[in-house]
């Protein structure tokens, strides 16, 4: 062992005579380099590994930009250093609640720089990245309509232009306009429009992902082309843009958060009709409508369906916030293609498509959805008003809600014997109406033993389940995927959205309160939509009518939490300003028009037609009659209110902006009670007030 030793030290010895014959006393070098390397190298290592620590503890997901500006050249002073780059605004932080308090970190005080940036809850993303791939040029590929050229294609007067787009070429926008297709194909939100003599109304606001239009295919037009762009070649994609005019724009005056959602100032070229913005740049809070590979893909599989398969039922679930409704209504629009009318049972009671909340409902759909939800209310074939967002205070209620409509789809919408006619040259499936079931985002507990038992009345012939999202507190099912199951990736929200779920939910209220139906056509079933918004006066100046309860009601029923303990004296006050579904129901009546705790109609043998507001109870006591007049105002059609003689009130309330008069100007807005409208103080931001009388013991 100890000549082992030896011949070790013997070896080392002659190699440092061979490197260096000349040198201090070995002695008092390496005395140097012990006392000088824990001095100079621990430290920087130690803030080497705190550096590295700190980013991933600040920055969770640094964006493209944060990459940049983490990596700043410095000029170096020493020759000693390092030649990696240093990380200078991530080495040190202002406070950080992971380091102790006792810790001195002094030594840092010329290395720190704020950086507010990064030090943030959440990652800020920066501006969306729309697709710019079409340069308008006017008499090039953008061309003014005269009124001769109008009168040729069949337009009506309002301001209008073609754009010539070649393949490869896509362009957005935003705001209300028509389109129209003269040539070729174009895809727009998921769906493909060829070239008709149908003008589609498109509504591209900011509170949504706007409308991507690309060229799908180039052919030849079989209409003529107008004098002033006959010298095109016909083979390129035209289409034509012409001013909407609905009164939708209005919805921003009356929901101030939507203000302004509708238009676009940053736009650099004008088209020359009004109401309609080109995107020609990066816009913040505001995204494209792009189909992720997995819906693609999934809806390409649609078209491979036998056509011999008469019964269809597709059913779309997943969790809340990962695009449910998107999906849903992407495929509506897809089998449209296929079909001349599409069944939309709506079972999603906090986010309904054609709806207010708090129904489910069974609509039509005949053609494609170019819009979300508030541009396209709609009067349901069958509907039930549950009166919450969420059917976890009447579950039974809910699933016989779901029932009555599957009924009524099955016997009279499955294989409809009414009086719709198509074209003639419409060669779709006319003879039978496929279903899309879109359910809710409610996945645990309750709501998963909920959508099984959804699952078993609808008995679908194809599932399509949506992921739950990577920052949802949501999680994924344990479903059996069958041969008729198919599993989507969930679409990526913007995170700091300006819009939220309840701002979204109070905009389909007053939009639906606003707009103007047509009336319901007889012995068809068509889609019902709402044609124009009439936004000249707040729900406050609107004409109501005067209702005698005991004259035109047969009961007046209350449902949810709580409702159970509202006696008969107490009737006037809740309906004060309540938001009440009208019900047509049979054997109604009753002695009395409201009896406490009443269950409200059985879905068998009612539908509720819509939505009214009870806008103010006018009390006549004095009167010899001794009855009360209900103030309502609802958007439905005369036609239809004879036959709504039950009202039954939820949990659902009017918005605020509902309540409100959008014709005062900002100072008399000031004297309306109980809102604050100026922004409030943060934390920390007003004086200290320092409380005297609050002491301890010992000072007392």
């Amino acid at each position: 062992m100890l000549s082992a030793v030896a011949a070790r030290k013997a070896a080392q010895a002659n190699r440092q005579h061979e490197v260096s014959p000349k040198t201090l006393p070995p002695a008092a070098k390496p005395k140097s380099k012990r006392k000088d390397a824990p001095s100079n190298e621990s430290p920087s290592k130690n803030k080497k590994k705190k550096n590295e620590r700190t980013p991933k503890r600040i920055v969770q997901q640094p964006t493209t930009f944060q990459l940049e500006a983490d990596i700043i050249p410095i000029a170096l002073d020493h020759d000693d250093e390092d030649d990696e780059p240093i990380l200078q605004p991530t080495t040190s932080r202002a406070w950080s609640p992971s380091v102790p308090a006792g810790l001195d970190s002094s030594d840092e005080e010329d290395e720190e720089e704020p950086v507010p940036d990064e030090i943030t809850a959440e990652p800020i993303p920066g501006p969306s990245t729309l697709p710019i791939k079409f340069i308008p040029v006017k008499d090039q590929n953008v061309f003014p309509l005269a009124p001769t050229d109008l009168d040729t294609l069949g337009l009506d007067s309002s301001p209008a232009s073609a754009i010539c787009l070649n393949p490869g070429e896509e362009v957005s926008f935003i705001g209300a306009f028509k389109l129209r297709v003269l040539s070729g194909s174009i895809t727009i939100f998921g769906t493909t429009l060829s070239a008709s003599t149908t003008m589609h109304n498109i509504y591209a606001p900011k509170s949504s992902p706007i409308p991507v239009v690309r060229v799908a295919s180039s052919a030849p037009s079989s209409t003529p082309f107008p004098h002033s762009i006959s010298r095109l070649d016909a083979s390129r994609t035209t289409i034509v843009v012409q001013e909407l005019r609905t009164g939708i724009q209005g919805l921003g005056r009356i929901c101030g958060v939507f203000e302004g959602a509708f238009s676009h100032h940053d736009s650099t070229f004008d088209f020359g009709v009004p109401g309609i913005h080109m995107v020609d740049g990066p816009v913040k809070n505001v995204q494209p409508f792009e189909l992720p590979p997995s819906w693609a893909a999934a809806l390409d599989g649609l078209d491979k369906e036998s056509k011999e398969s008469t019964s269809k039922v597709y059913v779309v679930q997943g969790a809340k916030k990962a695009g449910k409704s998107t999906f849903a209504r992407t495929l509506c629009n897809r089998l449209l293609a296929k079909h001349t009318r599409v069944a939309y049972l709506e079972c999603d009671l906090g986010q309904s498509e054609f709806t207010p909340g708090g129904m489910v409902a069974l609509n039509i759909v005949d053609s494609p959805l170019l819009g979300p939800p508030f541009t396209h209310p709609s009067l349901p074939v069958a509907a039930h008003y549950i009166g919450a967002t969420t059917p976890k205070s009447s579950p039974s209620h809910y699933l016989s809600a779901i029932q009555a409509c599957l009924e009524f789809y099955r016997l009279d919408i499955h294989t409809p014997i009414d009086d719709f006619s198509a074209a003639e040259d419409d060669t779709r499936i006319s003879d039978a109406i496929p279903l899309v079931v879109n359910t809710m985002g409610w996945t645990k507990g309750l709501g998963a033993d909920l959508l099984n038992r959804i699952h078993d009345l609808v008995q679908p012939t194809r599932t399509f389940e949506i992921e739950a999202p990577l920052y949802d507190d949501a999680y994924n099912p344990p479903t059996a995927l069958t041969r008729d199951s198919c599993l989507l990736k969930p679409i990526l929200r913007p995170v700091n959205t300006p819009y939220a779920a309840s701002d979204m939910r109070s905009l389909n209220i007053l939009s639906y309160l606003h707009a103007v139906f047509p009336d319901p056509e007889e012995n068809t079933y068509r889609q019902g939509t709402a044609t124009s918004w009439d936004t000249s006066l707040p729900l406050c100046a609107q004409p109501p009518y005067a209702v005698d309860p005991k004259v035109a009601l047969d009961a007046v029923i209350l449902t949810g939490a709580g409702a159970e303990d509202v006696v008969a004296s107490e009737i006037d006050r809740v309906l004060n300003v309540a938001l009440v579904g009208l019900v047509e129901a049979q054997d109604a009546g009753d002695a009395q028009l409201y009896v406490q705790g009443a269950a409200p109609p059985l879905p068998a043998h009612s539908k509720c037609h819509g939505l009214a507001l009870v806008r103010g109870v006018r009390s006549t006591t004095a009167s010899s009659t001794g009855s009360s007049a209900l103030h309502i105002l609802t958007p439905l059609p005369p036609s239809l209110l004879g036959k709504t003689r039950v009202l039954v009130k939820g949990e659902m309330e009017l918005p605020i902006w509902g309540m409100l008069d959008f014709r005062l100007t900002p100072e008399e807005q000031k004297d309306v009670p109980y809102l604050q409208w100026h922004k409030g103080a943060g934390i920390g931001a007003e004086k200290r007030k320092v409380r005297r009388n609050l002491m301890r013991k010992a000072q007392m």
